[in-house]
């Protein structure tokens, strides 16, 4: 009796033994927060598509897709954890590649309700299904708030850059518009700074725009320079055109791709999991080769503003593997990484504590990978983020959109360049449109002042 008794006694509590009144008021609870989210989400679209803020709508859209893929996970998680306790691996196994130093533990105390043979033991516990469930909601909520974080510190940064722009458009109008004008500006003034000693060397310029991204990286010269260079390659003369607020909606198009959590970030995200075992300090180091890439991309970008830009020609032979893209896509992949740092730290720190055995032996190195995630996290957004956006505008937008919907390809980016220009400058429809945009057009785009 006494057996039984205290065999009942350690058998988990259920639904047969809980209030009604308690099961209700967590239903009432969990439904009413989310359909709270759900009205918000459905009002912040309403008023983005009413500012015609196309780009943040579509970024909005791509997030819902991203919770919507979570909610299948971590419904997958749970339904997995019937079944999980019935997968069983050797011992050995289970044994190799831990975060802890428990092996002892694990041999001398298997997991509570093994149903696996003797030296066996579950794939993965019941309980650590639980946790990754955790920690699923952790990442998911600092991947947001990063997006959120990136979209505020970019603008803000090119906030700064709107007084260069009334200058351009109002007191300097002539030399906008008479190319004279502009290169013997870029004789007088641009090429000045730019055949000092070091510019002539290809180290010491890279040297030097290293040390300029943090420190004054975007002068009026430069803002100028690249805006002359994009209206002379896609608009006609004597438009009305706000390059700051196109580098802005450029930034708001990107982050459609920051918001989208694709086959590559999750491929990132496993192998952080994987390598997180004892002694290896693998997030650690990670940290180290995303600030160095981070570096050079920045790097890159500078080297292109200060050097690198002509104004009657833009290509993109200026960046590496003439794929501008390749740049945002590191960027992308840096951002994604930080959240998931310091996500997996936040989450460890709460669950199992700050001194647990995750941490132990090597916290200064686990503190010190999630200071230089926060920190990179803020130089992309507020540094690397805004350079890409003015870098980027001397590419061959244009003629990419035309070949990549010939090939099948890169459609977006057609539609994306559309919106932008429609959102600045207003549809107008007896000026010719490139052919490039001409399926924009039919599709329910139109533009304004574009070159044939």
């Amino acid at each position: 009796m006494g057996g039984g008794a205290a065999g009942a006694s350690n058998k988990p509590l259920g639904l047969e033994v809980t209030p009604t009144w308690a099961v209700a008021a967590i239903c009432g609870v969990m439904i009413g927060i989310s359909l709270t989210l759900d009205a918000g989400l459905h009002h912040a679209t309403k008023w983005l598509r009413k500012r015609r803020s196309l780009a943040l709508f579509d970024a909005l859209d791509t997030m819902k897709s991203e919770l919507i893929a979570l909610g299948f996970v971590s419904l997958l998680l749970t339904f997995l954890g019937f079944f999980m306790p019935f997968v069983c691996v050797p011992l050995g196994a289970a044994s190799t590649m831990l975060p802890c130093e428990c092996t002892e533990q694990l041999a001398k105390h298997p997991p509570p309700l093994n149903s696996c043979r003797q030296g066996m033991v579950p794939l993965v516990p019941p309980e650590a299904l639980h946790q990754l469930h955790l920690f699923l909601f952790y990442l998911a909520l600092l991947h947001v708030a990063f997006k959120l974080l990136t979209l505020y510190l970019a603008r803000a940064k090119i906030s700064k850059w709107k007084e260069w722009e009334k200058e351009a458009r109002s007191a300097s109008n002539d030399l906008l518009h008479q190319p004279s004008n502009l290169r013997l500006s870029h004789q007088t003034t641009f090429v000045m700074r730019l055949t000092k000693n070091w510019s002539k060397s290809t180290v010491l310029l890279y040297i030097v725009s290293f040390f300029r991204q943090f420190f004054n990286s975007v002068e009026m010269t430069d803002y100028v320079q690249l805006r002359h260079g994009f209206m002379t390659a896609h608009l006609s003369p004597g438009t009305n055109f706000d390059f700051g607020a196109k580098i802005q909606k450029s930034l708001s198009a990107d982050l459609k791709a920051i918001s989208s959590c694709s086959s590559p970030l999750w491929a990132s995200a496993l192998v952080m999991l994987l390598i997180n075992v004892r002694g290896w300090d693998g997030m650690f180091w990670l940290s180290i080769l995303r600030v160095v890439v981070i570096f050079l991309v920045g790097t890159e970008l500078q080297t292109i503003i200060t050097a690198r830009i002509d104004m009657d020609k833009l290509s993109d032979e200026h960046f590496w593997f003439r794929k501008p893209r390749l740049l945002l896509h590191l960027i992308i992949l840096a951002s994604f990484q930080n959240a998931f740092q310091i996500s997996h730290f936040l989450w460890i720190s709460v669950y199992f504590g700050l001194m647990s055995c995750f941490h132990q032996g090597h916290l200064g190195k686990v503190v010190a990978g999630v200071c230089l995630s926060g920190l990179l996290q803020f130089i992309c957004s507020y540094i690397t983020m805004p350079l890409y956006g003015l870098a980027s505008q001397i590419k061959r937008t244009v003629l990419d959109v035309e070949r990549g919907q010939e090939d099948g390809a890169d459609a977006k980016t057609a539609t994306s360049t559309a919106n932008v220009i429609e959102t600045i400058i207003g549809p107008v429809e007896k000026v010719p449109i490139i052919p490039a945009l001409r399926r924009c057009k039919s599709a329910g785009y139109a533009s304004e002042g574009l070159i044939v």
